[in-house]
């Protein structure tokens, strides 16, 4: 195995001679995965420069700076970029810096993002990782939090994932997926999911026990028990807030009705004191006009 130091000293050479295809800003913001690098700017002789020299173990298991390997670039292309690196990498469980296998990262942003491609872009990374894993050994490796392949096909419904790992001899009693703080493995999941079935079919690809099957049966009936407590508690909850706020609710409406009436209540007495007091002064004007003509007239005749 070729030092990182001399890698380095490589990857300076390459840089300088692909410096018009391979901007500094591009290298330093992938943390200096020249390899990933040559895959997404699609530098097919950088590529091959990397891919013939003696430092390409180095170049495989390098990082850039989200945590993925040049393999994982390489699965989600379509040209035969991963084929050519998987003959360098045998070990594709391998558990990266970030505490996750390859294969079971991969797999698990295929399934998330699943809708985002077209079908047959989607069928042939779904089959580029079903080959590979018929070359792994050992598919229970778990990451940090306890996923498997296994627990991760039962979380997509998988069905075929799930033949081809039990195929493999993958163990229904190993993983740890959380939930509300309790980790169920790959059969207690099933069990928690009423997805008798397909827990009855690992129980019998994988021989196990009645003794484990109870086990894992009484502990999934737990969780779904203490499901059902919080929820109905929380439905009580709500019950309760919202006839809260619905009796608010109507005690606010009830007072801007009041005030509503007791304003026009007032405005209506306005309005007849302004009429009542223009009524009067009409009055007064009719009253004083006549004597005012009266007069009028009377000085005229005298004159």
């Amino acid at each position: 195995m070729i030092s990182k130091n001399i890698w380095r000293f490589f990857k300076a050479d390459l840089i300088r001679k692909y410096k018009e295809q391979i901007s500094k800003k591009v290298y330093f913001k992938n943390n200096g995965s020249l390899l990933s690098i040559a895959l997404k700017t699609d530098n097919k002789a950088l590529f091959n420069d990397i891919m013939i020299s003696p430092y390409v173990q180095e170049a495989l298991a390098e990082l850039d700076l989200y945590g993925y390997s040049p393999l994982h670039y390489a699965l989600f292309k379509m040209d035969d970029s991963f084929e050519r690196m998987t003959k360098k990498q045998q070990d594709l469980m391998s558990i990266d810096e970030f505490g996750a296998p390859f294969l079971l990262t991969c797999y698990q942003h295929l399934q998330k993002n699943a809708t985002t491609y077209m079908m047959p872009k989607y069928h042939k990374i779904y089959n580029r990782i079903k080959d590979a894993l018929k070359n792994v050994k050992n598919v229970d490796i778990q990451t940090d939090d306890g996923e498997t392949f296994l627990t991760t096909a039962l979380k997509y419904n998988d069905a075929r994932m799930c033949r081809l790992l039990l195929d493999k001899g993958a163990s229904p009693l190993q993983g740890a997926v959380r939930i509300r703080g309790d980790k169920l493995n790959a059969l207690e999941y099933a069990l928690y999911q009423n997805e008798l079935y397909t827990a009855q079919y690992l129980a019998k690809r994988a021989n196990i026990s009645d003794v484990e099957y109870t086990f894992a049966l009484n502990k999934a009936e737990r969780l779904k028990n203490l499901k059902r407590v919080i929820f109905s508690e929380l439905q009580s909850y709500l019950i309760v807030a919202g006839i809260f706020i619905l009796s608010g609710g109507i005690m606010h409406i009830n007072q801007q009705i009041k005030s509503s009436s007791s304003q026009k209540s007032e405005t209506v007495e306005t309005k007849l004191d302004v009429s009542t007091a223009t009524n009067n002064k009409a009055k007064k004007i009719k009253t004083h006009l006549p004597k005012q003509l009266n007069d009028d007239t009377n000085g005229r005749t005298g004159r």
